[in-house]
């Protein structure tokens, strides 16, 4: 593992372990599951830290299950995004934590990219989709989670990018959110 990626995952991980609670699942964890008390790791793939492999629009869980979804690096991989979110409505418990991390398409190394026609890690690593913050909220809104928490994590190890996002954050290579399950309540 290269020190920029060894960075991602440590400041990754603390976010995790700070915002994460209860019975924790980690869709994606190939790479590197968290290490937190009670996580079930899941994939397509099967590694050393997968327990269960599956896919993520099609969880093999029953309703109500975890406390915290952890989606690191997933979403913009997945081509249709809104069955993995109907799916961790279901596995969540009322007011159960998703927390999903996404490359930012709005970070330096992104537009310096683009600008001069460059291949960028999204082009070799398939993404379908990138996701903005603005569109990442409103997507996770209109589909009945709550924002509580949204940033950017940096894992530029050069100084010139690391002086730039000091100058703005969203320039950072990574975007982090965290949603709440809406609890809703039926009406009789």
């Amino acid at each position: 593992m290269n020190r920029a990626s060894k960075t991602y995952f440590e400041d990754r991980g603390s976010l995790v372990k700070y915002f994460s609670f209860g019975k924790v699942l980690d869709v994606g964890c190939t790479e590197k599951r968290f290490d937190v008390a009670g996580s079930v790791g899941i994939d397509t793939v099967r590694s050393q830290n997968v327990d269960f492999v599956a896919a993520a629009q099609s969880l093999p869980f029953k309703n109500e299950t975890f406390d915290t979804i952890i989606a690191g690096e997933l979403i913009e991989h997945l081509v249709d995004p809104y069955l993995f979110v109907n799916e961790t409505k279901r596995v969540l418990v009322p007011k159960g934590r998703l927390i999903l991390t996404t490359p930012n398409p709005t970070s330096i190394h992104y537009i310096i990219h683009e600008s001069f026609g460059l291949k960028s890690v999204s082009d070799t690593l398939g993404h379908k989709f990138l996701w903005d913050l603005k569109c990442l909220r409103r997507f996770l809104t209109s589909c009945g989670f709550r924002i509580e928490a949204v940033g950017y994590v940096n894992i530029f190890h050069k100084i010139v990018p690391r002086i730039l996002v000091r100058f703005n954050k969203r320039w950072s290579w990574h975007i982090f959110l965290i949603a709440q399950k809406r609890f809703v309540t039926s009406r009789v």
